[in-house]
């Protein structure tokens, strides 16, 4: 009977970890998971992006005001930067951190210019239709010359709508335009 109580006690030891290994892995897995579909999302906003002209402004969506825009595929305003004169460069949507290095999702959208934020929904589960909420925020800095534009710096970022502990930020980078 002691020898018994012995190998059961022993079993538990060795089951108790190896479950809780099992459920370290699941949550594991739906934060990469979680992680990529932002990530794609993100990405896939920024081909639109840079597909689109200097010079872009129209579409059926809302107009922007002193801004380069674009209507993406779900018909969504995408602002492009800010218009300009001369040869000063402009910046227009989300703040950056204080590094200045990717975008401060610290802060609430209202710290955007309009049309530089969005919550997408995307497949999550294409079994059942299931979506998930992503949050896209960018910012756009134009390099002008002689009142036109020449060059965009795009910083995207994406992360889960609304965020929790499973959150990462993704943030791309891109440019576009000539020398």
């Amino acid at each position: 009977m002691l020898e018994l109580l012995i190998a059961v006690t022993i079993l538990f030891v060795g089951l108790v970890p190896m479950v809780q290994l099992i459920s370290s892995g699941l949550t594991a897995d739906l934060k990469n998971r979680s992680n990529s579909v932002s990530l794609i999302a993100g990405q896939r906003e920024l081909e639109q992006m840079m597909q689109q002209i200097m010079t872009v402004s129209g579409g059926t969506c809302s107009a922007l005001a002193s801004q380069y825009y674009f209507c993406d595929a779900e018909g969504q305003t995408v602002g492009m930067g800010q218009t300009g004169t001369g040869s000063t460069p402009t910046q227009a949507g989300c703040p950056l951190d204080a590094a200045k290095v990717q975008l401060d999702f610290s802060r609430a959208t209202t710290a955007c210019t309009a049309g530089y934020f969005m919550t997408k929904q995307v497949p999550w589960n294409q079994v059942n239709g299931a979506t998930i909420a992503v949050e896209l925020r960018w910012r756009v800095v134009t390099v002008m010359r002689s009142g036109s534009p020449v060059r965009k710096f795009i910083i995207l970022g994406a992360r889960l709508a609304p965020p929790s502990g499973l959150t990462l930020i993704t943030n791309l980078q891109t440019v576009v335009g000539t020398r």
